[in-house]
């Protein structure tokens, strides 16, 4: 904060400018990693029913034995 030097006018004017277009001088939000698909989540998921699946199957054949 201290020793640095105050903005120029021109940064003052976009700061102004971006205010009465939008409202706000918030940081625009950035876009990112993309996250997944909604069908890669779906297919994990599935993926994840079978495994519990064979999980439970084979806990219950081997208490059989």
């Amino acid at each position: 904060m201290y020793h640095t030097e105050p903005p120029t006018d021109k940064t003052i004017r976009e700061w102004y400018m971006k205010f009465q277009q939008s409202g706000c001088l918030c940081a625009a939000k950035r876009s990112g990693r993309p996250g997944p698909s909604a069908e890669t989540v779906k297919r994990v998921r599935e993926a994840f029913v079978r495994i519990d699946i064979c999980r439970v199957t084979k806990g219950a054949h081997i208490e059989q034995l």
